[in-house]
């Protein structure tokens, strides 16, 4: 807690801001001061020539020491001067050591940006004496010869039982020009405290940000793009030394990442995560749970509803529920007619729209990676597991992206190219394409696109597929994963109970739910709850024979190794998250566009940046790494609305999954076509305009409105559900009807206009060994589909022999 009194007085030309005093001082005594402290600096100057480091406050002004006597008549005219204009203010000019006074502050200043410092003092003086009460300090830039700030430092809180306080914070220092800043800080009778900062131009601290994304488009490789983005930054923090700031890169600002206790407990339970799913793959448990879908897979219908449900079930990794969903029911949807661009926009959009909003994912130790970093730069105070729980219910695409998912297999209504799409024949080789579908990827990463070079294609037999012998059980995945779930909820209740018994008796809050899991390390829960998770399926293995130890062993590392790359993204991510704090950009934005954008607006323009740059990319993981260290800083420095905060936070979680959904480059998008043997042209085609309905109905009545306060998030969700059902009832038709209600009501009978044009568009021609008896459903092109610059001629092949394929 930090106690002050005293005034502050920036320099020349600069706005100046009002702050408490101790006692009433008024502008014209500050006003005297200024004059009369440079008309000193002045007199001082002429005779004694350029400033030095250390001395008194009179030589910090521009003073040489040329004798003790001269020095300190200065310093007592600066002193004076200083008691004259306010008197409860005395600066005395002694030499004292007072070896331990800390100051933190950020790497860089911003030229007209105001920035803050953290002022430690050590537990005593020399001598083991205690602190006054009143500690009068000068704040001094040496470089420009001015004053930044003075006051007085209470070390007694009277509110704390007269605790002492050696914590202060010194806000609002504001410095002009550029180049080399030298500052010194004076403490009541201490000698300067020294310290040496670069000064940049406010809106250089942008240019590893801008870099970063620069590259991440332009290469594809999220990678390179936030390590050399990291390295732009510490160019600047270095004072433009290119040698310094690669070894400081590496040595310290990615070193630092592996350091912190909070960052290290992420990546080990990343790893102890990713070596559960490979045990659970490798066990043949993820397979066995889909053969249960299978049995029940009669209809189209039911043959969609057992993939939705599977998606659901395979919650803890998009990679895995694309994979296994798609490889393993991908012959029954093809044998009762489901087109393969239908099933892979299934199968595509449930993957990472699940996966990143499940609490036991793959993905949940990223993003929490993010939150507390971002938050801890900005010196706020947050439980990242707490946080990320709350913010499930403002992502609001991945969450209409899973209920309009379900409305398009329930209704049964496609709309646009999806209306156009055909049927397979079962077995059917694609024509441009000819990988089998797999199970597993190797060497992907979220990181990863398709156009990269890095890439590396799937191959049948990876080390993660089961042997033809293991028998598929369902429950050596199921239990497992309830385990981990189940586990992690008890720990962080056993946490937050711990936290709390041991709370003195004033502070200790009731006991309840919200209290308990507020007090809670849930990184420690995870932690426990994902080993606990390996050990139980390392027993069920062994205990079936399924794998012998080493064969378990070596299916962890191989699960640990598919993690790998996204952990290294995330690694890059909190070391350019810490170059970017250090560079003060969100400081200098948030005063940028602090009176320019009313804060209720900032989750939608996140949101709506986080489509652009995850579609851009290609990549979730990269863009949160970005948008995370950039934007949460400008919206603590904007509002201090814990709820306000939380939507931002979950629209960058969820604005990032549009790249995972829509982009073409992503690796959730080669993987999906991949499974379900799709053409990946078709796949964006078709899927495109579902994906841009939902993206647009999730800003524009839930984003939008609910950061806004119109209405609260769990009236926006049913809004949305019931505008995108009105949606597909509209404009969308089952494969039994010619024409939508659009086309029947306002184009036949309002317009006259008839949109009844027999389909012929396939992306495959039908196997013609298939018997006639079985024909493929009559399609019916959509009433936009006429008002081509072209009209095409009715088929003249029989039926029998199959349809014309057409580009």
């Amino acid at each position: 807690m930090m106690t002050r009194t005293g005034g502050k007085k920036a320099h020349a030309g600069r706005q100046r801001r009002s702050r408490a005093w101790s006692s009433p001082v008024t502008m014209p005594a500050v006003a005297l001061a200024v004059v009369v402290m440079m008309l000193a600096c002045s007199q001082t100057m002429a005779v004694k020539g350029p400033s030095v480091r250390g001395g008194s406050p009179a030589a910090m002004l521009g003073a040489t020491q040329t004798g003790s006597s001269e020095t300190h008549g200065a310093a007592t005219s600066v002193a004076a001067a200083l008691a004259q204009a306010l008197p409860t203010t005395t600066i005395h000019t002694g030499t004292n050591n007072c070896t331990g006074i800390r100051l933190d502050m950020p790497g860089v200043l911003l030229s007209g940006v105001a920035f803050s410092i953290n002022v430690t003092l050590p537990p005593y003086l020399e001598g083991n004496q205690m602190w006054p009460i009143a500690l009068p300090y000068l704040l001094v830039d040496v470089t420009q010869n001015e004053i930044l700030d003075n006051g007085t430092f209470i070390t007694m809180d009277a509110s704390q039982s007269a605790r002492i306080v050696l914590q202060f914070e010194l806000d609002g220092i504001v410095v002009s020009g550029n180049g080399g800043k030298t500052l010194h800080l004076i403490v009541d009778q201490c000698a300067p405290v020294p310290v040496k900062r670069n000064t940049i131009p406010d809106w250089a601290s942008l240019f590893p940000t801008i870099l970063c994304i620069i590259l991440a488009v332009a290469l594809r490789q999220v990678l390179c793009a936030l390590l050399l983005g990291t390295w732009l930054g510490a160019f600047f923090i270095e004072s433009y030394n290119p040698l310094n700031a690669t070894l400081r890169t590496v040595d310290h600002y990615i070193l630092q990442t592996f350091v912190s206790t909070s960052h290290a407990g992420i990546i080990l339970f990343t790893f102890q995560l990713g070596g559960l799913i490979g045990l659970v793959q490798k066990s043949g448990g993820a397979l066995g749970l889909s053969r249960v879908f299978k049995r029940i897979t009669t209809t189209p219908l039911r043959a969609c509803l057992a993939s939705f449900f599977l998606s659901l079930m395979i919650f803890f990794d998009d990679y895995s529920s694309i994979l296994i969903v798609g490889s393993s029911l991908r012959t029954v949807l093809e044998s009762l007619h489901v087109p393969r661009e239908k099933f892979a926009f299934l199968v595509h959009s449930m993957g990472p729209a699940l996966t990143s909003m499940s609490p036991v994912s793959s993905w949940i130790a990223v993003q929490l990676g993010y939150i507390t970093s971002s938050f801890a730069g900005s010196h706020v105070s947050v439980d990242a597991f707490v946080m990320y729980l709350e913010s499930i219910p403002y992502r609001a695409f991945p969450i209409l992206m899973i209920v309009f998912v379900f409305l398009v297999i329930v209704t049964q209504r496609d709309f646009g190219p999806m209306l156009r799409a055909r049927p397979h024949a079962q077995g059917l080789l694609l024509s441009d394409r000819g990988a089998e579908p797999l199970t597993e990827p190797v060497g992907g990463g979220r990181g990863r696109s398709y156009s990269s070079a890095s890439y590396v294609p799937i191959e049948p037999h990876n080390p993660l597929s089961p042997k033809d012998s293991t028998p598929l059980r369902w429950f050596n995945a199921a239990i497992p994963f309830v385990a981990v779930i189940v586990l992690t909820f008890v720990g962080m209740y056993l946490s937050g109970l711990n936290t709390i018994d041991h709370m003195p008796a004033s502070d200790r809050p009731p006991t309840t739910a919200e209290n308990i899991f507020s007090n809670a390390d849930s990184m420690d829960a995870l932690i426990w709850s994902s080993l606990a998770g390996v050990m139980i399926s390392l027993i069920l293995v062994l205990v079936q024979c399924i794998l012998n130890l080493s064969e378990s062993l070596q299916a962890i590392i191989c699960g640990v190794r598919e993690v790998v790359e996204p952990t290294m993204i995330l690694v890059l991510a909190w070391a350019l998250g810490d170059v970017i704090n250090q560079l003060q950009t969100g400081r200098y934005l948030s005063q940028l566009i602090g009176t320019g954008i009313n804060p209720i607006y900032l989750p939608t323009i996140v949101v709506l940046v986080a489509y652009l740059m995850s579609y851009a990319t290609g990549t979730s993981f990269g863009s949160m790494g970005i948008l995370f260290p950039l934007v949460i800083p400008i919206v603590c420095e904007l509002t201090t609305s814990d709820d306000l905060r939380t939507q931002t936070a979950a629209a960058i979680m969820g604005g990032c999954v549009f790249g995972n959904v829509a982009s073409p480059i992503a690796d959730n998008t080669i993987l999906s076509t991949i499974a379900t043997s799709c053409d990946l042209n078709a796949h964006i085609k078709t899927q495109t305009p579902y994906v841009l309905l939902v993206g647009a109905v999730s800003v524009l009545l839930c984003t939008l409105p609910v950061g806004m306060g119109a209405y609260p998030v769990y009236v926006g969700l049913p809004l949305a559900t019931l505008v995108l059902l009105a949606i597909l009832l509209v404009f969308g038709a089952t494969d039994n009807e010619s024409d939508s209600l659009f086309d029947r009501v306002v184009c036949t009978r309002l317009l006259g206009r008839s949109s009844k044009i027999r389909y012929r568009s396939v992306t495959a021609l039908p196997d013609p060994m298939d018997e006639p008896s079985d024909p493929m459903p009559t399609r019916r092109r959509p009433w936009w589909s006429s008002l081509r610059f072209w009209q095409r001629e009715p088929s003249s092949k029989p039926r029998s022999q199959g349809y014309e394929a057409i580009n």
